[in-house]
């Protein structure tokens, strides 16, 4: 499926410039930088190729498409639009790539609604079915029984169970064939190709008997996660220098690929607001320092980070330099603080106090989307209240986030209001997309314009 996408995505891009050139006729093909544009389509292709591994070989659901074709087009649309702004391209026509973008995700999304379906259709059409031997007692198959059911719709067939002892007929969901032991008179006689098993009775011999069966005889053996029941979540493997292990939740950040492209972004933001926001920012804030509260411009606090590590995070002063000095330094920004002189106040209600942070970003000490960073005593402090608190770390810091585009910012008055921060923080870091990047950029910006009343 990922390889038809890599060639449909720059074939459907030259259609829709042929259709807006020739039958809309709002664009000039000839200012088109055809070959650019497609090959950029086809390397969103190619960077969205590892999302079909998602789905685990079994016929997804319309929530996995939707996913997936979201995924696909925010990255499409991200290197479309890197390229226009990389080469200043004044003639390709935005309503264009807009529309490419629109149909694109249509296109996607059914396509992966319905592909998986009707090729399963095409190549397991009851000739090259898959026959499967499940291993365990009753009881783990019965646990496993929707999964197992929902392989047959990509060609397994379940011939049957052998148990640790043999037995269980009335309750097991498929026949009995037997006990573990006859295995390999069982894959003979069935022409098994597939032994699931689900458990080990803590027995490593019949585990290394029912390897080597499955090696002699030419089976694939899949070993269940005995983890699995325990745990309230799916646990994620990993393989780290040649061993495997189990994490508590998906990281998408952990992924090399991932972090380069969160990168560029980050400095694509980052690079013009240094450059170009904080010079004319500086002066104001400066005169603004000068008729109400003189001292240093900047303020310099040290927080936590990525992996708990601390640096020193930059923001516009917006209290008293004697305030600031003699009040406790952990101490939160309140409703009508008098530490905060009136220009300091607007600073911080419009968040233009955070735009030193950008700073960070390029200093690679902070990311433009990420877990607000937090001073270490306050991390201490929260972590009394929210046990999972510290995970927030597992991701760069950010200059907004989730939390904050939702309007979870300022003061932290209240536990709940920190449960539910440390919770969206922890869905960002299972859920990070570059869609979602840009979805916290725009709606941070709607924050900005339109300041929450938490906002002081």
């Amino acid at each position: 499926m990922g390889a038809i996408v890599v060639i449909a995505l720059p074939v459907l891009f030259f259609l829709v410039t042929l259709v807006s050139a020739y039958v809309i006729k709002f664009v000039d093909i000839t200012m088109v930088n055809l070959s650019a544009y497609m090959g950029v389509a086809a390397v969103a292709g190619l960077v969205g190729f590892n999302l079909y591994r998602e789905h685990g070989g079994v016929i997804p659901r319309a929530e996995w498409a939707w996913r997936v074709a979201y995924r696909q087009t925010a990255i499409l649309a991200a290197l479309l639009f890197g390229l226009v702004f990389a080469t200043h391209d004044q003639a390709i026509s935005r309503l264009m790539l807009g529309s490419y973008l629109a149909v694109t995700w249509v296109l996607l999304f059914l396509f992966n609604l319905l592909a998986p379906t009707r090729l399963a259709r095409t190549i397991f059409s009851g000739r090259n079915l898959r026959s499967c031997l499940i291993i365990g007692s009753v009881e783990s198959a019965l646990r496993v029984r929707d999964w197992i059911e929902s392989t047959t719709a990509v060609g397994y067939e379940v011939a049957g169970l052998l148990t640790w002892h043999g037995g269980g007929e009335e309750e097991s969901p498929w026949p009995v064939l037997g006990s573990v032991f006859d295995i390999e008179r069982v894959i003979r006689e069935r022409g098994i190709h597939q032994v699931i098993l689900l458990g080990t009775r803590e027995s490593p011999d019949v585990v290394r008997r029912v390897a080597d069966v499955c090696d002699s005889e030419g089976c694939r053996l899949l070993i269940y996660n005995p983890w699995a029941g325990i745990f309230p979540q799916p646990l994620i493997p990993i393989t780290e220098s040649g061993h495997m292990f189990f994490m508590m939740r998906e990281e998408p950040l952990e992924y090399l690929l991932h972090r380069f492209i969160k990168r560029v972004f980050d400095l694509a933001l980052s690079i013009p607001v240094v450059c170009l926001v904080l010079p004319v920012l500086i002066p104001i804030v400066w005169v603004g320092h000068r008729l109400q509260s003189p001292g240093p411009l900047f303020y310099k606090q040290r927080r936590r980070g990525y992996n708990r590590a601390e640096f020193v995070l930059y923001k516009f002063r917006t209290m008293h330099v004697e305030s600031a000095r003699t009040a406790h330094e952990a101490r939160q920004a309140t409703k009508g603080d008098p530490r905060v002189f009136p220009f300091g106040e607007w600073l911080r209600r419009t968040s233009l106090d955070e735009f030193p942070q950008f700073i960070n970003v390029l200093r690679s000490d902070m990311s433009c989307v990420g877990p607000r960073p937090h001073l270490p005593e306050h991390d201490t402090l929260f972590h009394q209240y929210v046990d999972v608190y510290p995970m927030r770390h597992f991701a760069k810091p950010g200059i907004t986030g989730l939390a904050q585009s939702l309007g979870y910012r300022g003061e932290i008055t209240d536990l709940e209001i920190l449960r539910k921060r440390v919770r969206y923080d922890l869905d960002y870091i299972s859920n990070w997309t570059l869609g979602l990047d840009i979805q916290i950029v725009i709606r941070t910006i709607g924050q900005v314009l339109r300041p929450p009343k938490t906002a002081y």
